[in-house]
């Protein structure tokens, strides 16, 4: 994966980090996914005590990010319900809903994988499969709902977005 690192920075101190990435979708699924040529992920936003808004940092990093890999065309993200995100940093932040994502994780060996990582690791997610080759034990796991949101990075990319699957099918119609 690859990754771009950004320190949140308050009165001369570290409060935090955001990180991009492209995510542990193979061959940009993403960009794909949201009908654009370069799309990358938010992978993580961990804050401690700080003043500014987690949106304000967002921004602020989504510009930064924007001059060192123009190329890139929207971003992808996800608030996780079960550690109660409902998604307040990307609906302040002008980002697009596009629903809800029902991921699904294994437990292999005790540790639980997310599906997508278990077929990267593996180059197969099936269950049948992992049972027969890897540990006759593993159990499927429905996750917890998540929220998904793109930001697009150029006004030809919110476009595009508005185009594809995910917004058809939660709004019924692509708008142009």
């Amino acid at each position: 994966m690859n990754a771009i690192v950004f320190e949140c920075i308050e009165f001369g101190k570290r409060v935090g980090i955001i990180a991009f990435g492209t995510g542990s979708l193979s061959r940009n699924g993403y960009a794909v996914a949201l009908n654009v040529d370069v799309a990358w992920e938010l992978v993580r936003v961990a804050m401690k005590d700080h003043t500014t808004q987690v949106s304000a940092f967002v921004k602020l990093a989504l510009r930064s990010l924007r001059k060192i890999k123009p190329e890139i065309d929207a971003i992808m993200s996800y608030a996780d319900s079960g550690q109660n995100h409902r998604g307040g940093i990307y609906k302040a932040g002008g980002w697009i809903y596009l629903g809800e994502s029902n991921a699904t994780s294994m437990m292999i060996h005790g540790v639980k994988v997310h599906v997508r990582s278990v077929g990267a690791r593996y180059g197969y997610a099936a269950i049948a499969k992992i049972r027969a080759n890897v540990d006759p034990n593993a159990q499927l796991i429905q996750d917890a709902i998540k929220y998904r949101f793109a930001m697009p990075m150029c006004a030809s990319a919110r476009r595009r977005i508005k185009k594809c699957e995910f917004y058809k099918k939660l709004y019924g119609k692509a708008i142009s």
